[in-house]
């Protein structure tokens, strides 16, 4: 059992040294072993790789430490190895779905990878996570495949939706004719830049956890995200949040661009969404005339650039006034409460 007891000693060296500066080769020395062995057997027996699993831990350590202390994001970012805190923000968001200043907010949705402890089973890692049990088996929202949107998964996904309202088929044929026509909208609004328009469905093994459709050109570094569906089986359980912050943090690899700026729109009764789009960076920019629905935009320092560009499409195609600029959801409360009362 020597080889337990050094391996033990190699995590728990790691463990007290998360805030220095550590390499590998000096973590091998520590256990008579070199980089090479070490690294093998490190990852054979915990199912991580050592840089991973530094990486993980830190991570953990920072999400409570916003959450606990409120700490500013550039001295979280520092502590913890990172050079900036653009890089931290992005390894953070990839590993929690959600922003280092959403985290200050709430940890709702902190990942806690624990501690390795090496006995003659390993605890610790994602097993303290928040998971899904489905038929038995343990689901990890951050392991999502992209698929093409097709006919196979058409039934299903428009049983979860509301009969009053347009289906996201009928939405995705709507803007695939604009997209290949290469457009206007009914609205006026310009889709001749537009380069790509489809339905992604997002799996877990066999089964449909959610529909999004997105909208991107090259000639324009936003991307639309048109309309999200969650599995009415899957909502509140986090995998909203993950899937659209999957969809910023790796915008090339999924629609084929590089985004800068992202949009999205929703009913202002679709709480489901709109709390998903607060929790990755959205901020509100304005709702339709009459409250029904919201504009939202990400990040915060392009509302301006986008309502202005909103107000002129509106006034372009006839429409002045139906876009109107508002920040707060209580905003939109007292904008439908009004019409109510009309």
């Amino acid at each position: 059992m020597d080889w337990i007891y050094s391996f033990q000693k190699a995590i728990n060296y790691i463990e007290d040294n998360l805030l220095e500066n550590m390499n590998i080769d000096e973590i091998a020395q520590r256990v008579y072993s070199s980089k090479f062995h070490f690294q093998r057997i490190f990852s054979i027996i915990t199912g991580v790789g050592v840089n991973e699993y530094i990486r993980n831990r830190r991570l953990t350590l920072a999400g409570q430490e916003l959450f606990a202390l409120k700490t500013k994001v550039i001295d979280v970012a520092l502590k913890y190895g990172y050079e900036s805190p653009e890089s931290f923000t992005k390894a953070f968001t990839r590993f929690h779905g959600v922003t280092p200043s959403l985290a200050q907010k709430s940890n709702e949705y902190l990942k806690i990878f624990s501690p390795f402890k090496i006995n003659l089973t390993i605890q610790g890692g994602f097993n303290m996570s928040r998971t899904v049990n489905t038929n038995s088996k343990e689901v990890q929202c951050e392991f999502f495949k992209w698929v093409d949107y097709s006919e196979k998964y058409e039934a299903e996904i428009e049983s979860w939706e509301n009969d009053e309202e347009d289906s996201i088929k009928e939405i995705h044929e709507y803007y695939m004719e604009i997209s290949d026509g290469g457009g206007i909208d009914s609205y006026g609004h310009d889709y001749t830049w537009n380069k790509t328009y489809f339905g992604k469905v997002v799996l877990e093994e066999t089964e449909v956890i959610a529909a999004v459709l997105i909208m991107g050109g090259d000639s324009s570094k936003t991307t639309y995200i048109k309309e999200f569906l969650v599995n009415p089986k899957h909502q509140n359980k986090g995998y909203g949040t993950k899937i659209i912050s999957e969809l910023i943090n790796n915008v090339h690899d999924i629609i084929g661009f590089d985004s800068n700026v992202f949009t999205a729109d929703t009913f202002s009764n679709n709480t489901s969404m709109i709390r998903v789009l607060e929790k990755t960076g959205f901020v509100l920019a304005g709702i339709h005339k009459g409250g029904d629905f919201t504009y939202w935009i990400c990040p915060a320092s392009e509302r301006e650039n986008y309502r202005k560009d909103s107000v002129e499409e509106f006034e372009k195609a006839g429409y002045s006034g139906d876009f109107i600029a508002i920040e707060t959801i209580e905003q939109i409360e007292r904008i439908l409460a009004k019409e109510t009362q009309l």
